[in-house]
Formats: structure tokens, C-alpha cells, sequence
């Protein structure tokens, strides 16, 4: 269909061909002249070449680039025809051969040097010029489908002789076909009994839609569904959305990539007791094996998938090496030396330790006798052992000593066990440390000893039955009673009365294992009759097998700590009877009172505190209270609380918002740091003390005094300023922010009564409506006359108020719920209105607020005035600068306005230190365009040329500038080198781009520009006048180069 579409466009073309082949050259630049101005030749789809006699270009359209990638200019360069060409022009020349039109499809090169074919269609123009006119057409696309259609039919051709063999082929191979059968039924017969029986489970999909249609017992019992339940279903049906999408993209992706087996581990939910439960199954690791089988044309048709799984085979890994791991480490943390030796004493294997390097290094041991390595008695004991291990008799731990290679001593203990007929397992153990250790294990009894006499408390052991065993002195000085003395008495009958059935029920528990040692204070009965206090702590000692059983005990006179004890219980008897009265003070205070730890968390509120707030003590402890804190006030005291407690301002006055129903309370706060004995930060405690009716009259007084200062600042900006824009929206702000309502505008009158909104301040979210303009006849007849008259409308309510249809709708409109509004006269004569709206909700105006807004819109009324007369002459003053400062003709700055400009800026770049640029730009050979279409022409010329350079600067600092004549000066602050070469080239394109036809320039055939450019960094030591010097230096470079360039100039 391409194709056919494609002879279309090109028959079509024919007609147009045949009637521009009977215009002469001048004829066809004319029509086409005028063609262009509807449908130019850059959006036409053939190229349009046009040459005279000489093969000359006469004509080139400007998509010549689109399809050679060469610019009209670069075509016109080449001067003939024949270097576009090229050998393709004698094969034009060749098929004409006298002719007055011919045809070639040619493949020519772009200037990127790609191959494009081209439908070349050559016409002979008629005299007197003579010449060629060409059409080309881009088929490339064509000669690609022709290219592809010859190599499908080679293809078919191949295939077609491919398909002859086959046949002859499947003749041959026909009469075996009943014998491959009878073994294919044999065998599939043996393969379905395989894929039931395989503990591996097979699974089938269809390649398009990857529905299941196979699957075997082993599968099923994977995913604990019957085949039934599997078949016509997919990955979807079955799992979870995110396993189903998974699991097709990674299939999709293998039927994507062209193989045709994958191995992959993928984890899928498997044996649940019914499909519902599905989704929710255990994840199970699974080792899939994917193949893809095609149908006898080679086409896929299904996914055969393999999955056994992994997780028994890695549980079973796991536990093997975790087994090899523990086995290794067992081994590795032995240490004793092993060797395996054999009948003789020979040393066949030993296990490396650094103990084995002390005596022997193991490369020198093996191989070798006990005899050879062994002194003579140690010797003759091993060969013994190894006797005695290998009849399988009883050997007995012996222990010898061997010197190392340092000539120190070690102890060894060495066990022979038998490993085989020949030999044995030999251990030896180092057990100079445990020699060591019982040498100090008798140190340590005789430290013991020591202690036990000189020990600060009393140490005694005694039996069961209480007769005592040992005391040490202390324990004698804490009861009175020699250790001699001791002997003959009873641990327990020393023990108080009182006491004493507690503490042998203790003794009991001991005794019988319940519990490992008892502590307890007790009292012992002192030798003279004094009770003495102390701290009993005992544990059970057994001697060995035996069942004698000792108690050991530690006793701690605590006669000072009692005594202490008791001092103390007065002092808190005391601190609980002064905690009840400072309970009923805090109870009934007017006064709210709180306490907070040391992270500033609340810990106690009094009761008038949580009636202020409306918060139960829970509700208020830990940062709880500062959901009482007015959403206003929140922010600036949690800010000045999270200060630190010496940098905090201990008097603070904020409002509390009750939880309970909203009122606001204003409170004073005060707090107080609390500090233990060592001067460590405790917490705060303070007070809440409500002020609200105090700060009322405040606000009042405040209030009062605010709208005199309002009002003075009102008269104040009226003399002072004669901005009326500006004297007007600071009013509005003022009154809105002084009155706290929620919209303040002024409204002024236009002849006809209607009128807009000329300065607005209203709080979010109600809408704004400046500059909106009322036109609503209801207001002008009904309420105009009656704001002549010096009416003040007050509205406290719009629902309840008696308005009229018309009235109500439109303030309804402006989401107004109250209404004060008062007129603004300029001398006698209504200008416009001051309004003041409440939004959220009605509000009852006060007298304050309504002469208020009366004095400042006297005060308004006279700003007007002065306004009016500042504006005219402000008017006055703008014309007479702008006719001083502005090129008439180009409309951007003067000579004069550019050299202020520029020294300006110069001396600004100095202080900042700052690069500044310049940029001289010249129309090429301007006084040649004059002289060929006029001056009218060249002055429209100069204001479209000096409108695309002021719009293709973007910066509201830069200035371009008229120099003189056809000269334009363009400044650029904060530019360097780099930016002001970019910058000159934007100007240069867009000049160019305006397309001013300029037949006359030697250049290009439209208006072209030239630029010289500069950049400086400005200093003291240098003037502004070398940037014009070099700006000009720059410009002279561009032109002596050629024209229609960017050229800089360097110092």
C-alpha cells in the first residue's frame, strides 16, 4: 500500500512539471516568488533546482538542507550543478538525449556523506535563458522496499526448491513410517509411566497465553491442586498477584530472549491443603529447568518447566556442614596432642598445635620411634601402654615430665586408647598449668586463711543443727563471745527469739536445696544482753559425696543503719504530714501550679491548673499539655521552653485554649528551676496566673492608641508621599491587621457608577477581589444616591438583615457575613468607598471602629486629591525622559542614554569586581540597502533590527542601544568572555532570522549583521572608554574577515 501511495505522489507531480517547463526562468522566479508567500518551497516534498545554459544555479528552495544537508548558501557555493551531482548529471544528459525531459532514480550523498536515492526529473526550460529545471524527489524509502521485496522473492525461490527435497525426502522416508510408530507408541507408553512415577514436577504451558495444559502427579502434589484444577488456568489463577506477575515476566522474558532451555532457583508457595488457601501457602525454594518446544515448522508452541525442590537438599547441606563446622571446631578446640602410632611406636600422623612445635615440629616426628624421640624411661612406658591398649586391656593415665626446646620442664598426661589391629591413639595433655594451679590453689588457701581472720565482717561456719565450726574475729567482737567460748553454743539459740522462726524456716529452705543462700536481718543476743543488728547472708556447703551438710555465712553489723533508718522514717512522717497541707494549698490556690521532670515532661497539675485548660491530670502529663496552648501562642512557647533553663524567660504571658468548650484565657506563667544537693538540673515548677480581664483592658488601651497612630500615620503618608497606589494598600493592610476582620478594599467609582476594586488585604481562604468590577444595576440605583448623601452602611449580620433580593445576592457573592462600609469624598464629590468585611462569621461593629474608618477615609479622600495632581505631573516628567533617553525611530536607548548607562556600569562592576562586556553590532553593507529600496525601507529595516536584538536579551540589566546610523551598542553586566560570545551569537541568528531581503549584499542575500565584542573586568586603573575601543577593534575584525561573524577582541 506504501508503494502504491508512492507512485501516486509522483504521477501527481507530472502536470505541475509540464506547465513550470513553459516558463522561462524569470517567469518561474516570479510565480514562485508568489507561490511562497502561501506555501514556500520549504514545505514542499521534492527539491527544486533551477540552473541556466551554463549549468549555473538560478534557483535553489530553501529545503535543498532537509534532504542534502547542505545550506541554500553552501548549494550556491558549488556553483554548478554537476559538483550536487555528481556522474548522476551524464546519466540525466545521456537518457535526454535531445529530449525536453527525462528520469533517473540516482543514489546520491549528503554532506554527511549518506546515501539517499533520488527520482531526478530534468525539464528543458523554454528561451530566451535557456537552462534546466529539476525536480527531485526522495525515494529512498521506495528503493528500500523494492531492495526488500527482490530479496523475499530470492527467499521464496529458495524455499520453494527447499520444500521440492523435503518432499522427495518424505517419499522416501514414508514406508518406515509404521515401524518409527510402533516404537513411538512403545516409548511414549514407557514415558508416561516415567513422568507419573518421577518425583520432579513437569508442568506444560501454552506459549501464547501461558495457560496450563499438562501437568503430572508430582506437580500436583507440589502445588497440592489436581490437574483438573490446573488446566485452562494461569500463574494469576493460582497465586497472588505479585508471585503471578513475576513469575510471567520471568517466562515472557525466556520466550523473548531466543534460547531454548534456562535453569532457574525461583521460590513459589506450595502444599496447602485446598487451592483456596492458595495465596497464603508457604514459600518453598525450587530449582526450575525451562524448555521451549516447537511445533514441526520450527514455531513455539509450549513451555515445558521442571522444578524439584530445594529445600530438603539444603536443609540437608546446612546441616552437613553445620555438622563438618561443629565436627572441625570440636577437633580444632582439643588441646591435646593426638598421634597415631603403630604397634612398633613408629609416629604415623599427629594433629599440629603449637604445644607439638614446644617439644618436636610434626615434618621431623613422623616416621619416627618412641625410642628416637622419647627419653629411656618415657619410652619403655608408651611401648607398655600400646601393649596393654592393643589386648584391649584397662590403661591406667600416667604423667612424665619432657624438657622443651628452651629446657623448661612441661608436665604431660598421656591416654592410650587402640584405633586398629596395629594401632593406637595416642593423647597427650600439657598439664603444667594444672600443676601450676594446684600450687596456687594452696597459695590461695593460705590468702584465704588470712582474709578469713582479717576480714572487716564476720565470717562463721557452723552446721545444720547450728553448733559452730569456725569464726573469725570479727564475728567474736560483733557477739562477745571468744571463739573458744563459741564452741560450746548454738548458732540459732544465739539468734533472738524473735526472730528466730523466721530465720530457721529460712535455714530449712536452705537445707533442703529450695533456694541457694537466704539473706536476712536479724538480731544476735549480745554477750552482755544488748540485741545487736545485723545483715545474715548464708550459703549450703557439702563435702563431696557425703551428706554432712555446713552452712558458711557473712554477717555485717548494721547497728549505724538501723539507727539511721530510723531517724529517717521520723523525717518522712514529718515531709508526708507537710506534703498533705501543701496538697490542700495547691487544691484551693486560684493559682494554676505545675511540675516537670528534667526532660520537661509534666508531672503534676493542680486542680485549678486543669480547670483553666479543661484537661484531666492524665491528659496533661508528659507533653500532653501542650494541646492546651492557643494554636497561635503554640510555636513561640514551646520555642522559648526549649531553651535552656539559664537562657529561659522566667515571666511569659500566653493564652490557653479549654479543651472543653474553647474559651481563651489569657495566663501568666512563671517558673522556677529545681536542683538536687550537687546543683544537677531536676525539673521546673511554676505557676499559671489567669489575666484575661487585665489584658483586655490592655488591648483596649492598645487598641485606642494603635488607630490615633493609624490615623496619624495616615496624615503623615498623605503629605509625605504622593503615591496613591502605595498610600492606599498600606491603608488597607493597616485597618485589616488593626481591626482583625478578614477583608479591607476600597472601591472606586467610574462615571457611569460602576466601579472596581482598586486596593485590597484579605486573609486566607476567602477570596481576593482586586481589581474586580461591579456592574450590578441593583447597586448602582439603589445605593450610589443614598453614599452621595454620606450614608455609612453597617451590617452586623447578613442573614438577619432586611435587604433587598438584589442587595443580598451580591454580597452573598463576596462571602460576606458583615458589612461596614464608608464613603470616600474628593472634595464634594463621591469618589469611591472604604469597606471593611467580616467572612467566617456576623460581627457586631463598635462605634471605635466605625469612627475610625470615617477618619481614614477623610484622610483617603484628601490623598486622592494630592494623587490626582502628582500623577499629571509625574506624566509630564516620564515624556520629557523618554524623548531624552529614547531613539525615536528604533524606540531603544540613545547615544545619550548609552554613554550613562555605560559609566554606570562600569563603576558598579568595579565596586563588585565583576566582568562587563560590550558588544558593537553593524548592519553589512546598509547604505547599499538604502540605495536599492529606499530609505522608508531601511528606517523599517533598523526597527525590526533593533526589536530582535532588545527581545533577544533577556536580563532586565542589559541595554542595547542605537550608536549611530546602522550601529547598535549592546552592554551586558555580570558577563564574561564566554557569555558575551554566546550572547553576540543569539543576536547575530536572530537578525538573521528575521529574513530582510538584501539582493544588493555581497555576503548573503539577506540582512546580515557583524559584531565586535569585549569583556572586561573594570578596575581603577583603567576607564570605560576601553570597552568601547575594544568593542570597536572587534567590530572592524568581523568585518575584515568577511562580514555576518561574531569576532572578540583580546588584550
Amino acid at each position: 500500500m506504501s508503494l502504491e501511495k508512492k507512485d501516486l505522489s509522483v504521477s501527481s507531480a507530472e502536470p505541475e512539471m509540464e506547465s513550470e517547463a513553459k516558463l522561462t526562468g524569470s517567469d518561474f522566479r516570479v510565480r514562485e516568488t508568489k507561490r511562497s508567500k502561501g506555501k514556500p518551497f520549504s514545505f514542499r516534498s521534492d527539491v527544486v533546482l533551477m540552473t541556466d545554459a551554463k549549468e549555473r544555479f538560478v534557483l535553489i528552495s530553501p529545503n535543498v538542507e532537509r534532504f542534502f544537508g547542505y545550506t541554500v548558501g553552501e548549494v550556491k557555493a558549488f556553483g554548478t550543478i554537476e559538483k550536487l551531482f555528481g556522474q548522476g548529471l551524464q546519466e540525466i544528459e545521456g537518457q535526454m538525449a535531445g529530449q525536453e525531459k527525462g528520469r533517473l532514480d540516482r543514489a546520491l550523498r549528503d554532506k554527511m556523506g549518506r546515501e539517499r536515492w533520488f527520482e531526478i526529473e530534468v525539464k528543458l526550460l523554454s528561451a530566451p535563458e535557456g537552462g534546466k529545471l529539476y525536480l527531485c524527489r526522495d525515494i529512498s524509502d521506495r528503493k528500500k522496499l523494492e531492495s526488500e521485496r527482490d530479496r523475499l522473492a530470492n527467499l521464496l525461490r529458495a524455499k520453494n526448491a527447499e520444500l521440492a527435497r523435503l518432499k522427495q525426502k518424505l517419499h522416501q522416508e514414508k514406508h518406515h513410517r509404521k515401524r518409527a510408530e510402533s516404537q513411538a507408541k512403545r516409548k511414549s507408553q514407557l514415558f508416561d509411566a516415567v513422568i507419573e512415577n518421577i518425583p520432579y514436577a513437569i508442568f506444560v504451558k501454552e506459549v501464547q497465553n501461558l495457560k496450563f495444559v499438562y501437568s503430572n502427579p508430582a506437580a500436583e502434589k507440589l502445588l497440592g491442586c489436581s490437574e483438573q484444577e490446573l488446566l485452562d488456568k494461569t500463574d494469576r489463577d493460582l497465586f497472588s498477584p505479585e508471585i503471578a506477575d513475576r513469575i510471567i515476566a520471568e517466562d515472557r522474558a525466556f520466550l523473548a530472549s531466543g534460547a531454548t532451555h534456562q535453569t532457574v532457583e525461583e521460590t513459589l508457595p506450595t502444599s496447602a491443603p485446598s487451592h483456596d488457601s492458595l495465596r497464603d501457602r508457604q514459600q518453598t525454594r525450587l530449582q526450575t529447568q525451562k524448555i521451549l518446544i516447537s511445533n514441526p515448522r520450527g514455531v513455539p508452541e509450549y513451555l515445558l518447566k521442571i522444578s524439584f525442590d530445594l529445600t530438603a537438599i539444603a536443609e540437608s547441606e546446612q546441616a552437613l556442614q553445620r555438622s563438618e563446622a561443629t565436627n572441625r571446631a570440636l577437633l580444632s578446640a582439643i588441646p591435646d596432642l593426638m598421634f597415631r602410632v603403630s604397634r612398633d611406636g613408629t609416629y604415623l600422623d599427629c594433629q599440629e598445635t603449637k604445644a607439638l612445635h614446644a617439644v618436636l615440629p610434626s615434618h621431623e616426628l613422623i616416621g619416627k620411634t618412641f625410642r628416637e624421640v622419647l627419653p629411656p624411661k618415657n619410652a619403655e612406658l608408651g611401648m607398655e601402654n600400646i601393649e596393654q591398649a592393643l589386648k584391649g586391656e584397662k590403661v591406667e593415665t600416667c604423667e612424665y615430665q619432657l624438657s622443651d626446646n628452651d629446657g623448661k620442664m612441661l608436665d604431660y598426661e598421656s591416654r592410650t586408647v587402640a584405633c586398629g589391629e596395629d594401632e593406637v591413639l595416642v593423647l597427650v595433655r600439657d598439664i603444667s598449668d594444672r600443676k601450676s594451679a594446684e600450687q596456687a590453689l594452696k597459695a590461695s588457701e593460705n590468702r584465704f586463711r588470712a582474709i578469713f581472720e582479717q576480714a572487716a565482717m564476720g565470717i562463721i561456719l557452723f552446721g545444720s543443727d547450728g553448733s559452730f565450726c569456725r569464726a573469725n574475729q570479727k564475728f567474736c567482737e560483733i557477739v562477745g563471745y571468744s571463739s573458744e567460748e563459741l564452741r560450746s553454743l548454738n548458732e540459732i539459740e544465739l539468734t533472738e527469739g524473735e526472730d528466730r522462726a523466721l530465720y530457721q524456716s529460712r535455714l530449712q529452705k536452705l537445707s533442703s536445696g529450695e533456694c541457694f543462700s537466704c539473706s536476712m536481718e536479724k538480731r544476735y543476743r549480745h554477750k552482755n544482753g544488748e540485741s545487736i543488728w545485723v545483715n545474715f547472708t548464708a550459703s549450703l556447703l557439702r563435702e563431696g559425696s557425703d551428706s554432712q551438710q555446713y552452712l558458711v555465712a557473712v554477717i555485717q553489723d548494721i547497728r549505724d543503719r538501723i539507727f539511721a533508718e530510723t531517724s529517717l522514717q521520723e523525717v518522712c512522717t514529718n515531709l508526708q504530714a507537710r506534703e498533705a497541707q501543701y496538697k490542700i494549698l495547691t487544691d484551693r490556690v486560684p493559682v494554676g501550679i505545675f511540675q516537670t521532670n528534667s526532660s520537661q515532661d509534666i508531672v503534676f497539675v493542680n486542680p485549678f491548673w486543669c480547670k483553666l485548660t479543661g484537661m484531666t491530670p492524665t491528659e496533661a502529663y508528659g507533653k500532653g499539655w501542650m494541646q492546651a496552648l492557643h494554636p497561635e501562642d503554640r510555636d513561640r512557647v514551646l520555642s522559648e521552653w526549649a531553651k535552656e533553663p539559664e537562657r529561659r524567660d522566667r515571666n511569659s504571658l500566653f493564652r490557653f485554649q479549654r479543651q472543653t468548650d474553647g474559651q481563651v484565657f489569657w495566663v501568666l506563667g512563671n517558673s522556677t528551676s529545681l536542683r538536687d544537693a550537687e546543683g544537677r538540673y531536676q525539673g521546673e515548677i511554676g505557676t499559671v496566673l489567669e489575666v484575661t480581664q487585665h489584658k483586655q483592658a490592655e488591648d483596649h488601651l492598645k487598641r485606642q492608641a494603635e488607630r490615633e497612630r493609624s490615623i496619624g500615620a495616615m496624615q503623615e503618608r498623605v503629605r509625605r508621599s504622593l503615591e496613591l497606589d502605595t498610600i492606599l494598600t498600606t491603608t488597607v493592610e493597616e485597618v485589616r491587621q488593626f481591626l482583625q476582620n478578614d477583608r479591607v478594599l476600597i472601591y472606586r467609582f467610574n462615571p457611569d457608577w460602576s466601579g472596581a476594586v482598586v486596593a485590597e488585604s484579605v486573609r486566607e481562604p476567602w477570596i481576593p477581589v482586586l481589581g474586580q468590577t461591579v456592574r450590578d444595576p441593583c447597586f448602582r440605583d439603589e445605593l450610589v444616591q443614598a453614599y452621595k448623601n454620606g450614608r455609612i452602611q453597617v451590617l452586623n449580620d447578613l442573614q438577619s438583615a432586611n435587604l433587598t433580593p438584589c442587595h443580598y445576592r451580591l454580597l452573598e457573592h463576596f462571602q460576606i457575613s458583615a458589612n461596614l462600609v464608608v464613603p470616600i469624598f474628593q472634595g464634594d464629590n463621591l469618589w469611591g468607598l472604604l469597606v471593611a468585611h467580616h467572612c467566617e462569621a456576623p460581627h457586631l461593629w463598635q462605634q471605635a471602629e466605625i469612627d475610625f474608618l470615617k477618619q481614614l477615609a477623610t484622610q483617603v479622600g484628601i490623598a486622592t486629591q494630592q494623587s490626582q495632581l502628582y500623577q499629571k505631573l509625574k506624566e509630564a516628567n516620564q515624556k520629557l525622559h523618554h524623548l531624552a533617553t529614547v531613539d525615536s525611530l528604533t524606540q531603544v536607548a540613545n547615544r545619550r542614554c548609552f554613554d550613562a548607562y555605560l559609566q554606570a556600569e562600569w563603576r558598579r562592576m568595579t565596586r563588585e569586581k565583576s566582568s562587563l562586556s560590550l558588544i558593537l553590532c553593524d548592519i553589512d553593507y546598509f547604505k547599499l540597502y538604502n540605495d536599492t529600496y529606499g530609505h522608508p525601507a531601511g528606517d523599517r529595516c533598523l526597527r525590526r533590527v533593533a526589536t530582535a536584538l532588545r527581545r533577544t536579551l533577556k536580563r532586565p540589566a542589559d541595554l542595547v542601544a542605537r550608536y549611530g546610523g546602522e550601529e547598535f551598542a549592546i552592554v551586558l553586566p555580570h558577563t564574561d568572555e564566554q557569555g558575551m560570545r554566546w550572547i553576540a551569537e543569539l543576536l547575530r541568528q536572530a537578525v538573521k532570522r528575521l529574513n530582510i531581503e538584501h539582493s544588493a549584499s555581497p555576503v548573503c542575500d539577506r540582512v546580515t549583521l557583524s559584531l565586535g565584542g569585549v569583556a572586561l573586568v573594570p578596575t581603577r586603573l583603567n576607564s570605560w572608554q576601553a570597552l568601547i575601543d575594544g568593542a570597536d577593534r572587534a567590530l572592524y575584525q568581523a568585518k575584515k574577515g568577511g562580514r555576518d561573524r561574531v569576532a572578540v577582541y583580546k588584550d
